[in-house]
């Protein structure tokens, strides 16, 4: 497994991080330096960042992360997981309930739609840097979040690696097609929640009827509320670090 483990000599509570489809386990950095009382654990997705791995089911997925967190002693903890990694969590809960404080889902992870086919994903790549950093500086002035944007340069900048005169994408396309065929075919979605369940949706999310009928459908369901994070973006451990740690800080410390 591929993790790194953030406020190492924290005492509080334990947080299991996953990342959204196509993103690095750094993604939760900012979110970690906000909570400086909790040890935060976020893992590389498989296929990302360097993880290589044979299997890149979510099925297997979750075992080695449970195997790992064995290895460290860890019994139990909270999990949190931004877009695919809302339903990763799910399905880790699905197999090791036991080992589980709370379910954290952040943009995701609350419906479900079978797709039959879809277009597979194809992750850029150029020769000129130039073209990243335009990339890059073009995204970042998309983001709500105005204070950070050093940050938010050098963490899009990274998602990018030299290889053979190339620059590409971290993430291998074979892994991310599998990963968002497999979300596609299969409801990783718990029925009935046995630990605390947190739902928190970013703004720009939850604009169509689609999403807010969703949204009701999994409230009703878990006898719930969602959290809509004001100028909430979709990658919210990154571009709303500091809603979400006063969000834990409130419902979970």
């Amino acid at each position: 497994m591929q993790y790194t483990i953030y406020n190492k000599q924290a005492e509080g509570l334990v947080l299991v991080a996953i990342p959204a489809l196509g993103e690095r386990k750094e993604i939760y950095e900012q979110l970690a330096t906000d909570l400086p009382h909790c040890k935060i654990i976020s893992f590389d997705l498989p296929g990302h960042n360097g993880y290589q791995v044979a299997d890149c089911t979510i099925v297997s997925y979750v075992k080695n992360i449970h195997n790992q967190l064995q290895r460290l002693g860890i019994q139990r903890a909270h999990f949190i997981g931004n877009s695919i990694g809302a339903w990763i969590v799910q399905a880790y809960y699905k197999q090791y309930a036991e080992h589980v404080a709370s379910i954290w889902l952040l943009d995701g992870g609350y419906f479900f739609e079978p797709v039959a086919e879809t277009e597979p994903i194809q992750l850029p790549m150029t020769e000129r840097f130039e073209d990243i950093t335009e990339t890059v500086e073009a995204l970042t002035e998309t983001l709500a979040d105005t204070t950070n944007r050093a940050f938010y340069q050098q963490y899009f900048t990274q998602n990018f690696v030299h290889q053979q005169h190339i620059w590409r994408h971290h993430a291998e396309e074979a892994a991310v097609n599998a990963l968002a065929k497999e979300l596609d075919n299969y409801d990783f979605r718990v029925e009935t929640m046995h630990v605390p369940l947190f739902l928190c949706i970013a703004e720009e999310s939850a604009t169509d009827e689609i999403t807010r009928q969703r949204i009701q459908a999994f409230e009703q369901q878990h006898q719930i509320t969602a959290t809509i994070i004001t100028n909430g973006q979709h990658l919210l451990p990154l571009t709303n670090h500091k809603e979400l740690a006063d969000i834990i800080k409130n419902l979970c410390c």
